[in-house]
């Protein structure tokens, strides 16, 4: 019972962030050095149990959508630069691809590692619980810092962007045809934006206030007994995904 948290949701939870944040790692790496497409497909697969356990919310699949334009784009710019066949090397590994199989190839591991991301950040309440996972693990405390700092300046930004959203829906703002709408949100988002350096430095300030030296003191759970053992099992899969080619 002490490894079993229930979220806000009301789902209740036996993985550590620390656990599913080393098992995304592994997952991105595996996809990013893998030189067969089954490889990527594997890693692909291997996320649907992942969404099982995980329950992320289902706003992970409009995370996912949002890629989709930068996935076109990436096989537009290999698909036209890239002439001459390539050949991934990887040790003892080789794969030679024609330009548009290359092209495919980058825009299906782009696309499965940003599932596995998406899956891991829309399963956490928040930002701050991967970021203390983080933390814990011992990465360095300047990057823990900048990530801070990113969060607390993006989630400003959101905020204000809702309150002026809202601000202009109430005053018939909005009440216009769909290109000027996307339009004068662009407006709204384009006068925050030019204001970060302003955000940045509240921030900061606010932080200091509060007693905030540098040194980021994490409060995440401990390791749980569920997440090391799916921990153990994604590591085996993911050295068996790795090994595969040895078996041509």
């Amino acid at each position: 019972m002490k490894d079993m948290v229930v979220d806000l949701r009301g789902n209740i939870n036996t993985l550590d962030p620390k656990s599913k944040l080393i098992i995304t790692t592994l997952m991105v790496t595996g996809v990013a050095i893998s030189i067969e497409p089954f490889q990527v497909l594997f890693f692909g697969l291997l996320s649907i149990p992942l969404i099982i356990l995980y329950k992320p919310r289902p706003s992970f699949i409009k995370k996912l959508l949002i890629t989709f334009p930068w996935l076109i784009t990436v096989i537009t710019v290999f698909a036209l630069t890239v002439k001459e066949p390539v050949t991934i090397h990887l040790f003892y590994f080789s794969r030679p691809y024609t330009p548009m199989q290359f092209s495919q190839l980058v825009a299906f591991r782009f696309v499965i590692s940003a599932l596995h991301t998406s899956i891991l950040i829309e399963s956490e309440e928040s930002m701050m619980s991967i970021i203390e996972a983080l933390s814990s693990l011992g990465i360095s405390q300047n990057l823990v810092t900048i990530l801070l700092l990113i969060n607390r300046i993006a989630t400003s930004i959101n905020i204000q962007y809702r309150k002026k959203l809202l601000a202009a829906r109430t005053r018939g703002a909005l009440q216009l045809n769909k290109r000027s709408s996307i339009s004068f949100k662009l407006q709204i988002l384009g006068r925050i934006l030019a204001n970060t350096m302003n955000y940045s430095d509240n921030t900061a300030d606010t932080l200091t206030a509060r007693g905030f030296d540098g040194q980021f003191t994490s409060t995440i759970r401990s390791w749980t007994s569920d997440g090391l053992a799916l921990l153990a099992v994604m590591t085996t899969l993911w050295a068996i995904a790795l090994a595969t080619p040895l078996l041509r």
